[in-house]
């Protein structure tokens, strides 16, 4: 919150501010159908930011400037937890989210004692090797006839037949190949449903460092236009607001972007990138020596 010297009563307003909103929202998700299927999550806080602007008497200036910055950190919120852009996102989405938590616990599972790795590694241990293929992207599923055929993408068709295939691709891959992947296509309902089934992205970046002496653990940048030169937010640095060092990995700084992050930080090159967040690593330390990241693995 380096940004923010001397804002401490600001930002406690904000805290303040945005403490009962998740209470409210899920209230109104489980409680008013209507409502959560005609309301976004953007749109019910855009209601309520208004009205928190007013009362602070910030509906402009300088302060407005602070709290529009304020209000990135409450956007990331839903948008990494549900991969989604805000304006997009139903109030209703609400409903499906579980963690296997019980109320008042505070607690989310998670792999991080044994990793995805683990996973893949128990899953492919009962396999023979000689059945796994890896890097070959099936072109076409061909299920016409009494045993299920497969093709490549390179015309390749697979010498074994199969009773029975299991499709687990992404939403985004059948999004673009449902319509040639499938011999016959499938029905135009599973077509349809692929269709409307909302995708966001949530996305990683990786910046590998040789020194780290000037990093934290964690880093929660938020740039105010108007401070140090700023008249206005990049379109780039408003999409990083949380950084952390990688346990295992000390030398990696992770960034997490959502929402429209992914396809702006996916325009831009390694060398651009690096460029913007090290001046934004400079400007929030104040440190102009800190150097610029010696790779980029996105």
């Amino acid at each position: 919150m380096r940004y923010f010297k001397n804002k401490t009563s600001d930002i406690e307003a904000y805290q303040t501010f945005v403490e009962p909103l998740d209470d409210k929202y899920h209230y109104v998700a489980y409680n008013d159908e209507q409502k959560s299927y005609d309301e976004t999550v953007k749109t019910m806080y855009e209601k309520d930011y208004a009205q928190f602007l007013k009362i602070q008497n910030a509906t402009t200036g300088f302060r407005r400037k602070l709290f529009d910055s304020l209000t990135l950190t409450y956007r990331s919120y839903f948008e990494f937890e549900y991969a989604a852009k805000w304006e997009d996102l139903s109030l209703r989405a609400i409903t499906e989210w579980d963690d296997l938590d019980e109320p008042g616990n505070g607690v989310s599972y998670s792999t991080t004692k044994i990793g995805y790795a683990a996973i893949i590694s128990h899953l492919t241990s009962q396999i023979p090797p000689s059945k796994l293929h890896l890097n070959h992207r099936i072109a076409n599923i061909d299920f016409s006839g009494e045993k299920t055929k497969l093709t490549l993408v390179d015309g390749t068709v697979i010498d074994e037949e199969f009773d029975y295939v299991i499709v687990t691709s992404a939403m985004g891959h059948l999004k673009k190949f449902a319509r040639k992947l499938f011999t016959p296509q499938l029905p135009k309902r599973l077509l349809n449903a692929i269709d409307k089934i909302g995708m966001g992205t949530s996305a990683k970046i990786f910046l590998e460092y040789s020194d780290t002496t000037w990093m934290d653990s964690f880093l929660s940048p938020l740039p105010v236009a108007g401070c140090q030169g700023r008249k206005e937010l990049g379109t780039i640095e408003s999409e990083f607001n949380t950084f952390q060092k990688v346990p295992w990995a000390p030398n990696l700084f992770m960034g997490w972007i959502a929402g429209h992050g992914p396809e702006k930080v996916d325009a831009i090159s390694d060398e651009e990138l690096s460029k913007i967040v090290t001046q934004l690593f400079r400007d929030i330390y104040r440190n102009e020596s800190i150097p610029e990241p010696t790779a980029i693995i996105r």
